[in-house]
């Protein structure tokens, strides 16, 4: 049976819940899905001249299929290092459970959302390490993809909220929201392959605002941006943008340029449906 999967890859690590490095959609046909991603860059003003490099790769097996409903086994790897050694920023992260995702289509929108429950295992080796039981609600939807022939306005949101999402943070309840939206310049969108774009100009502003239970500095923080990337079809994007970020807790306030280049590859190993939707 063939169906269309559009997962949060939520447990990237428990850095991605708590710095923003940016949740990509997982957007695989298949009964197995899987995808694999990695983002590079100086992601938050606040820690300058630190370069991120972040990694996730997911794989999954649907074990119940019902019209746009499927409940589906999972097992997930992260790895996340930077520049400057802070504990967060620099981890080894491990999960497996189980997730029922009930998938959105409306004309422009797509979308999921999900419900899940987790045995997870962080070790930050630069300070500690634990494994924790998780649970966790989240949804994705985007809408005008860029890749669309189309398309001039691609956006997309996403939520999570979850507990021990982050193994080390034991008890700790993390919830993020996130929202960009682009609009793609029509004198620089090269169309081929029929409603796929070779790739795409998009200028962009995003508002990210995450908080938690245990009030940890880089949990709480409001995120505000303005850029413009490159979004290529399909799986890859590169791009800068202006960052004003404050941090609750500390009271921490800073801005800056940033630049980032993400790559994401998805597949299914029991179908012939490969790639990016």
């Amino acid at each position: 049976m063939k169906y269309f999967l559009i997962s949060i890859l939520l447990f990237a690590s428990a850095v991605h819940a708590q710095d923003n490095k940016i949740i990509l959609p997982e957007r695989t046909f298949g009964p197995s899905p899987g995808s694999a991603w990695v983002i590079v860059g100086p992601l938050t003003p606040i820690e300058p001249g630190n370069l991120d490099t972040n990694f996730h790769i997911e794989q999954g097996r649907v074990i119940f299929q019902q019209n746009k409903v499927n409940v589906e086994l999972y097992v997930a790897a992260g790895l996340n290092f930077d520049t400057k050694g802070y504990a967060w920023n620099n981890n080894v992260a491990l999960q497996g459970g189980v997730k029922a995702n009930r998938t959105i289509e409306f004309k422009h929108l797509e979308g999921v959302m999900t419900v899940g429950g987790a045995e997870g295992y962080e070790n930050r080796w630069k300070a500690n390490s634990a494994a924790a039981p998780a649970i966790f609600v989240e949804d994705w939807f985007g809408w005008n993809a860029a890749e669309e022939k189309a398309s001039r306005f691609p956006g997309e949101s996403w939520a999570v909220v979850g507990k021990n999402i982050a193994p080390v943070e034991r008890g700790n309840v993390i919830g993020v929201v996130y929202i960009e939206q682009g609009y793609k310049l029509p004198l620089h969108a090269h169309e081929a392959r029929g409603r796929r774009m070779d790739w795409a100009l998009v200028p962009f502003i995003e508002e990210t605002y995450s908080a938690d239970s245990l009030h940890y500095d880089w949990n709480n923080f409001s995120r505000t941006g303005a850029g413009l990337k490159v979004a290529m079809a399909p799986g890859m994007e590169f791009g800068a943008s202006y960052i004003d970020e404050r941090r609750f807790q500390s009271g921490l306030h800073a801005a800056g340029f940033s630049v980032f280049i993400k790559f994401w590859k998805g597949w299914d190993i029991r179908s012939k449906y490969q790639g990016s939707y």
